[in-house]
């Protein structure tokens, strides 16, 4: 980043949209799928404070559970 001149980037989940676009059939495994990323994204994102900055995934098969993860995730 510093050698680009980048001060902040944000990471998207990019092929990680996609599974929200699968019917996974199971509730459970999809959020599963969202708070792995979403973990891994704090850890990764940790590792720059104040420069890197990470956009969660949020499954939408179960929206108690989007709400509880999102919730999570803005930490």
């Amino acid at each position: 980043m510093d050698v680009e001149g980048l001060t902040a980037a944000v990471l998207l989940p990019t092929r990680g949209l996609a599974v929200g676009a699968v019917d996974f059939n199971d509730r459970a495994y999809a959020s599963a799928v969202s708070r792995g990323y979403n973990d891994w994204l704090y850890d990764f994102c940790s590792q720059g404070p104040g420069r890197l900055y990470g956009a969660a995934m949020i499954t939408l098969e179960d929206v108690d559970d989007a709400i509880a993860e999102i919730k999570r995730s803005r930490n």
